[in-house]
């Protein structure tokens, strides 16, 4: 009996350790650092105090520009990525919207809200081949409503 603390203590640490998560500043920093440049081209980060660009420039000229928004304490509260061309940002978009960890459901044609546990926000921008994935603080009537109401 002693050792189940223990075994839920690590299979909940597990679980958060393998579910989607904003990154502290300088763990985005830190994955930025370690793309592959030949891979992707060249690599140019640039950092302010709340945003982190990560931007992205092949030899084929398509570039793909990451931006993290940070709160004053550090902590990752929106998500932006920008693609070159319609095809490259429906596969971008594809793998988000696909991706089994997020549940993402849908609020109307530009908007989805992740399963309730991640507090996430999916925000698309067709215009401009961009989205965004924004961490939101509503409760889960509020979320539950919103979704009720959109299905109708």
């Amino acid at each position: 009996m002693k050792f189940k603390p223990l075994f839920i203590s690590l299979c909940v640490s597990t679980l958060i350790s393998c579910s989607y998560h904003f990154y502290s500043k300088e763990e985005a920093i830190k994955l930025a650092k370690k793309r592959d440049y030949k891979k992707y081209g060249s690599i140019v980060i640039e950092d302010d105090n709340e945003i982190l660009k990560v931007l992205v420039r092949d030899s084929n000229f398509q570039k793909m520009d990451e931006i993290y928004h940070f709160s004053e304490d550090g902590k990752q509260i929106k998500y932006t990525l920008i693609a070159s061309c319609d095809s490259c940002f429906q596969k971008f978009l594809f793998k988000i919207i696909t991706s089994d960890k997020f549940k993402w459901r849908k609020l109307n044609d530009s908007t989805y809200y992740s399963k309730y546990s991640f507090k996430r926000i999916l925000n698309i921008h067709k215009s401009t081949y961009s989205f965004d994935i924004i961490k939101h603080n509503q409760s889960k009537i509020e979320c539950e409503l919103l979704l009720k109401n959109a299905e109708k």
